[in-house]
């Protein structure tokens, strides 16, 4: 992905119409966003289920070195914000294809 420096460009970018994959938190990414090593890190919370696209490293090697276990995410649902979370933490936003118009049904089960 490309990297984007400023609020309003990462915010256009995670709110576009486009087939880039999303993400999701298996579970709460907390941290004291106020501790000093955090922050100077950018390191942010994100609660568990909110979606997220990665904006730079990957699921496989993280940002690589010292934060090889880290990605850095924006966040849409919080305006845009974006800063690094586990990548332990993130799995793929897997969404069911839309139900074709005028498809049946199904059945119910039967028990």
């Amino acid at each position: 992905p490309r990297r984007l420096t400023s609020g309003k460009d990462l915010f256009l970018e995670a709110t576009s119409d486009t087939n880039e994959t999303m993400y999701k938190l298996s579970k709460n990414h907390v941290v004291d966003e106020n501790n000093p090593s955090i922050k100077s890190y950018g390191i942010i919370s994100v609660y568990e289920g909110t979606k997220v696209k990665i904006i730079e490293g990957d699921l496989i090697n993280g940002l690589g070195g010292a934060l090889k276990d880290y990605v850095r995410v924006l966040v849409p649902a919080q305006g845009g914000k974006s800063g690094l979370v586990s990548k332990h933490v993130l799995v793929e936003d897997v969404q069911a294809p839309p139900q074709a118009i005028g498809a049946a049904a199904p059945p119910p089960a039967i028990f």
